[in-house]
């Protein structure tokens, strides 16, 4: 078969790689060398003799780098007498394209020669471009990371190209350690070990290092390889450093080897390598606080802390892109580190080892000491706090029917842009709403005397807990203010105080909070159809506890039909998927919206309150006076 004629047009690769250029932008750029070329050598034989085909014609797309190798290969085709046209683009008056006239790909020889032939590759180019996916698959799991990885490992072998470094065998290690592997990983190291690849390719730390950080190394045995892995590294002079103790600790505190976590925490402090970055000394201090976190030591966990952040604290100014007055290069604003990604990050990890530290004193109780650890936490690492660390706290208050410090840490978090999510406000609510349990109820109780809230207080003898005493209910009968409240079962004395129910419930603290409920989900709270963004039974139940204090039956009818129909959108047929779990506190919520409407006096409100009773299968609570209906089966 006959060679046919070929345009042969070579584009620049940068244009896409780096000037961005759109892909309709760079084609278009080909078709005007094309068009040029064909043009003007119209009278050339090749050309004429070219488009008598039209539907056979032929033409290859070459790339080069940039706009220097455009030129040369230019030259080259001049040194040819190959005719060409260079395309360049106006007004950047940029050369972008060049295309030869139809020619033989034998006449064209070697001027084109560079844009076929491979870069000259070494193994330390490969064991580049390894650690660059070895590294994405450590920060994201990705597989396709380790798929790259793979192709290139076999490329090499099967085109047997000379490796010379000891560093592709370890990148080669970590990708059977990521793969689970293990018995071709350490076939690996045993041969780098007995010479098989070479005299020159001797294990170092790194060797180890790749052995060590195993993603989903978390149990005994895995401590067990690690630690014989470890005396190796010893037996063969290898002195070792944060990479091999870092993941050593890590493990430590999966499996749960607390005895082998003290005492490498407690081991002699390891110098940092040479020439490596202080990141990673920087990883092995927050890896040895969580170790500290893990062994609940708050003292060694502090710290720790303290060094990360004296190792890395800069007292220079340095302007911020955010800082007002940056366009005009005045303002300078002090910050502990330079601003790059790599910085924000770090930042973000020391927040997360502060609170990590914050619940553990929440956890004892020491809340005064967590509130200075936050505050030192503003001040250190200019970050607030996440929105599960505020939710720790607001967990804390709202046990204790905190009201005040509740409501403090809703505007702290509304101040630092934090908004509170479902939980935060389903404590809100019910904080302000729950029944105490007799210890709390006592302990608000004499907190509010001490006040002179409330009064008198009981007699020294009357503080023991009666056990006969069952419920409030039948020694207040004559106040109905109590009654209504529903307080629990409390001591004889505890019910000798007057407003209890006043340090008890907080009905306008509650609505308050509904209403920042809704503000948020930027919705209507006169209108039923208007459901806020967190919308729970348990939330329904004391908003209608506060209403039917505040002896709003209207409103208590309104928020049980927003729940009803919040529940019918989201379960059209059927019983919603939330009643079976919450029936015994849909029963109070049924019996609130009863009371309310027998209280308003419309028997059509009544009738529709009992039918959807029936049909989500929800019964009243055994102390109420209402007909029961039957339990599902």
């Amino acid at each position: 078969m006959a060679e046919a004629r070929t345009i042969f047009i070579v584009m620049r690769k940068d244009l896409v790689k780096v000037l961005q250029w759109p892909l309709g932008s760079v084609v278009s750029q080909g078709a005007h060398a094309a068009v040029a070329v064909m043009h003007k050598y119209r009278d050339d034989e090749r050309v004429k003799e070219y488009v008598q085909d039209l539907d056979s014609m032929h033409k290859v797309v070459l790339e080069t780098k940039n706009e220097t190798s455009l030129l040369k290969m230019a030259d080259n085709l001049r040194l040819k007498n190959i005719p060409f046209y260079l395309w360049t683009e106006q007004p950047e008056n940029i050369p972008t394209c060049l295309a030869t006239v139809p020619i033989m790909r034998s006449d064209l020889g070697d001027a084109l020669k560079k844009l076929s032939e491979w870069s000259e590759v070494t193994d330390r180019d490969i064991v580049r471009v390894l650690r660059v996916f070895n590294n994405q698959f450590a920060f994201e799991y990705s597989i396709v990371a380790l798929e790259r990885v793979e192709r290139i490992i076999n490329i090499c072998i099967e085109r047997k190209l000379p490796i010379s470094a000891v560093t592709f065998y370890n990148e080669w290690i970590r990708l059977h350690v990521a793969r689970k592997n293990y018995h071709e990983a350490y076939r690996i190291k045993r041969n780098i070990l007995s010479g098989t690849y070479g005299s020159e390719i001797k294990p170092d730390i790194y060797t180890y290092a790749a052995l060590f950080n195993d993603p989903s190394a978390a149990t005994s045995q895995d401590m067990a390889r690690l630690i014989r892995d470890y005396e190796e590294m010893l037996d063969q002079g290898i002195e070792p450093n944060e990479l091999q103790v870092k993941p050593l600790i890590r493990l430590a505190i999966k499996s749960g080897e607390f005895k082998l976590l003290e005492e490498l925490l407690d081991s002699a402090s390891i110098k940092p390598m040479k020439g490596i970055h202080s990141n990673t000394e920087a990883r092995l201090l927050s890896t040895k606080a969580r170790g500290y976190i893990a062994l609940f030591d708050l003292d060694g966990a502090k710290q720790q802390i303290e060094k990360l952040l004296l190792s890395h604290i800069s007292q220079k100014s340095v302007p911020l892109p955010w800082s007002p007055g940056y366009e005009s290069g005045v303002a300078e604003i002090k910050v502990p580190l330079e601003h790059t990604q790599t910085r924000e990050a770090f930042f973000v990890y020391v927040r997360s080892l502060y609170e990590s530290v914050i619940r553990i004193h929440i956890i004892r109780r020491m809340i005064d000491e967590a509130y200075e650890l936050m505050e030192e936490m503003r001040r250190t690492i200019y970050l607030p706090p996440t929105r599960m660390a505020y939710n720790w706290f607001i967990r804390y208050h709202s046990k204790r029917k905190q009201i005040s410090k509740l409501h403090e840490i809703q505007d702290m978090m509304l101040q630092d842009g934090v908004a509170p999510d479902e939980y935060a406000y389903t404590k809100f609510i019910n904080a302000c709403m729950f029944q105490p349990k007799p210890r709390l109820l006592q302990k608000l109780i004499i907190t509010a005397f001490n006040q002179g809230n409330v009064g008198p207080k009981p007699d020294q003898a009357a503080t023991q807990t009666n056990a006969d005493d069952t419920h409030v209910a039948s020694k207040i009968e004559n106040d109905p203010e109590l009654y209504k409240a529903g307080l629990p079962a409390v001591p004889q004395h505890v019910v000798e105080f007057s407003s209890v129910h006043k340090i008890v419930f907080h009905p306008h603290d509650c609505l308050r909070f509904y209403n920042a409920l809704f503000t948020e989900s930027k919705g209507r709270i006169g209108n039923v159809n208007d459901i806020p963004i967190y919308y729970n039974v348990h939330i329904v139940n004391a908003v209608m506890r506060a209403y039917a204090l505040l002896e709003k039956p209207k409103l208590v009818v309104r928020e049980f039909y927003r729940y009803a129909y919040h529940q019918a959108r989201q379960c059209p047929q059927g019983i919603p998927p939330e009643v079976p779990m919450n029936r015994k506190h849909l029963g109070h919520v049924f019996r609130m919206a009863l009371e309310a409407s027998s209280a308003i006096e419309s028997p059509k409100q009544t009738d529709r309150i009992h039918s959807l009773m029936n049909q989500w299968q929800v019964w009243l609570p055994w102390q109420f006076d209402e007909a029961q209906p039957s339990e599902p089966n």
